[in-house]
């Protein structure tokens, strides 16, 4: 059996895409997903893993897609005397260079904010990643019935 090159490029994009992630020499996304909400929530968080595999710091700078109105990045801060968690906007994650950077509940996230659609488990959504050098890659965030979490 004889398979084309755009065929080939087909079969391999969708075996990325069945693992949840995306993966390239320098840049490895593993375990992305959101969890599954009802459709009146306003905001969802996204997490993953970034393993920086290069010999440079990689910058996540933002994110996009096409199910929110804004993908933003977000850390969890609790509050000492109250106890309760604040979400802080972040202009910037910095990957070093080796090292893995994650994002889950009750730290660093995506906040996903105003879906378009209603997230069911065991589907998934796809996010751009937006790095200060111009890579943008994108993932697929597996839809999860884990229950939220900050």
């Amino acid at each position: 059996m004889m398979i084309r090159p755009f065929g080939l490029s087909l079969i391999l994009s969708l075996l990325v895409a069945g693992l949840g992630g995306c993966s390239t020499q320098e840049l490895a996304i593993h375990d992305a997903w959101i969890p599954e909400a009802p459709s009146i929530v306003s905001a969802l968080a996204g997490y993953m893993t970034v393993e920086n595999n290069s010999g440079k710091a990689r910058i996540l700078v933002g994110a996009s897609g096409p199910f929110f109105e804004r993908v933003e990045i977000h850390r969890t801060v609790y509050e000492k005397d109250s106890g309760l968690a604040r979400m802080i906007r972040q202009e910037q994650v910095r990957i070093e260079p080796g090292q893995s950077f994650l994002f889950q509940p009750g730290g660093y996230h995506l906040m996903l904010i105003n879906p378009r659609e209603v997230t069911k488990a065991g589907g998934s959504v796809a996010l751009t990643l937006v790095f200060a050098d111009g890579s943008r890659p994108t993932v697929d965030f597996e839809v999860r019935r884990d229950r939220l979490q900050l």
